[in-house]
């Protein structure tokens, strides 16, 4: 079936869903005779329903307009078969593409849209999409397959932020990495926490070992632990509530209140004041900022 002979949406100009799956059937005999693979993208709007509850179907209607003759014009130069499936969900061919030119060309749009907000009245409203990318015939061997997986690779896309593009072939990769981010997250969490509980000594880089090579956002979450003191398992009877405590702060900001029950020129050792669990701390004084002291609360038993 030719495009000319396909049937377009009123709204947006694209083919009708109707005019679908014969074309991708086109394209998947077009493979048997040239060996030319070529790619599914499924576009979904992020938080269109919110729009049209917010500002009415007719501004809906708008929105729609605009974001179709946006990805309209930005795949101009491209060899593209553009269909709506429905509400504010779409569906894009490219014939004789690879999975990752479609995802250069899918952030490309993303962006544009980001870039260059859609006006509702005097409001400017910014567009972004999820999409998910299948590719015949890595993805699947019949049209069906290859829609349903670009369809879960979307969803994939919206599962885990919105304004993202997932190709099917790398969506358990993805999973994976966010799995073994979490798994070092609750892992470095529950060691820290050990140490504060029970005066476990730990190494001081313990949450570089633990999370690696990990993304940018995993060594800021390990950054907030960074040179956590030593904490030596050793027991030590309750100070006398007389006694003053002493509050040292760290060069990095945080202040802790004690005992200093030894100290040479490298080291302080701190009996800690945390209600009735009391432990002993090792502090190195390169990290120590100053050290004042102040008197034992009243109350303190």
């Amino acid at each position: 079936m030719a495009d000319g002979e396909l049937s377009k949406d009123f709204l947006t100009g694209y083919y009708t869903r109707e005019g679908l799956y014969p074309q991708v059937q086109k394209l998947q005999a077009d493979y048997q005779r040239h060996q030319v693979p070529f790619s599914v993208l499924i576009i979904d709007i992020d938080h269109f329903k919110s729009f049209n509850d917010k500002y009415g179907h007719a501004t809906g209607d708008e929105i729609l307009k605009y974001f179709s003759n946006a990805i309209r014009l930005d795949l101009a130069a491209e060899q593209a078969h553009l269909f709506r499936l429905g509400g504010d969900e779409f569906v894009i061919l490219f014939p004789a593409k690879e999975p990752d030119e479609v995802q250069h060309l899918a952030k490309r749009m993303n962006e544009n849209l980001r870039r260059i907000p859609h006006r509702v009245g005097d409001l400017p409203v910014k567009l972004s999409f999820s999409a998910g990318i299948a590719s015949y015939p890595a993805n699947g061997g019949t049209a069906e397959e290859l829609l349903h997986r670009a369809d879960q690779a979307m969803y994939f896309s919206k599962h885990i932020g919105r304004g993202r593009v997932t190709q099917y072939g790398n969506f358990f990769v993805v999973r994976l990495k966010q799995a073994a981010r979490l798994l070092s997250i609750l892992l470095l969490a529950f060691l820290v926490g050990l140490g504060i509980k029970f005066g476990i000594q730990s190494y001081p880089n313990l949450e570089n070992k633990i999370l690696g090579e990990t993304s940018h956002a995993m060594r800021s979450v390990g950054s907030w632990f960074e040179r956590r003191p030593l904490v030596r398992p050793k027991e030590i009877s309750a100070a006398p509530p007389t006694m003053a405590w002493d509050l040292i702060t760290l060069k990095s900001g945080r202040v802790i209140q004690g005992i200093i029950l030894e100290e040479d020129e490298l080291r302080l050792t701190l009996q800690l004041n945390i209600s009735a669990e009391r432990g002993v701390l090792v502090l190195e004084k390169a990290d120590v900022l100053k050290i004042a002291r102040k008197a034992a609360p009243a109350d303190d038993k």
